[in-house]
Order: structure tokens, then C-alpha cells, then sequence
């Protein structure tokens, strides 16, 4: 899977393998960043209902070198790309 993302203004891009596309984005974001990560928990919900429904997630994850943790939130109409949004909410929380 390839990802584009925003960091300080510059566009970058970078590849993750894995069983899915939330291991994928957390194996692409540690080779990217130099971090080790933990998702320890995900929850997703519907937020509205319909063809054009809003979905939240939920990430709990931590930085395994510091034991830190916290939550990342994600809000998409699309689910996948919801969960993206809450890994890069959390590693933001983290270490930025």
C-alpha cells in the first residue's frame, strides 16, 4: 500500500506491507519515521446513517521504546481511510 501524507508542509510518500491495511500503515509508519508502535486497541462506529454515513475510530496506541500511550480519533465517511486518520491523530499525539 502506498501512502501520501503531510509532514511540516512537504508532501511524502511511503510504502507498508502487511495483513491488512491498519499492520500495512503501522509497519510503513515505523520503517518512515523511525518509531516501534503498538495499536492496543481499535473500535470504529457509524457516527450517522445512510449511503453517505460519517464514521469514527478509535486507535489506542503506544511507543513501545517509552511505554507512552494514548488515543487517536479518525472521522471519514470511508472507513479505512477513518482508521489512517486516527494512527497519524495518535503518533502525532505521541511523538510530535
Amino acid at each position: 500500500m502506498k501512502v501520501t501524507y503531510t509532514n511540516n508542509g512537504l508532501e511524502k510518500v511511503f510504502e507498508g506491507v502487511g495483513n491488512g491495511p491498519i499492520d500495512a500503515l503501522q509497519k510503513g509508519l515505523e520503517k518512515e519515521l523511525g518509531i516501534e508502535i503498538r495499536v492496543l486497541d481499535y473500535n470504529e462506529h457509524a457516527l450517522t446513517s445512510g449511503s453517505g454515513a460519517q464514521a469514527a475510530s478509535y486507535i489506542h496506541l503506544m511507543d513501545v521504546k517509552t511505554g507512552k500511550v494514548t488515543y487517536g480519533v479518525g472521522i471519514s465517511s470511508n472507513i479505512t481511510r477513518a482508521s489512517f486518520r486516527g494512527i497519524f491523530s495518535a503518533v502525532n499525539r505521541l511523538f510530535y
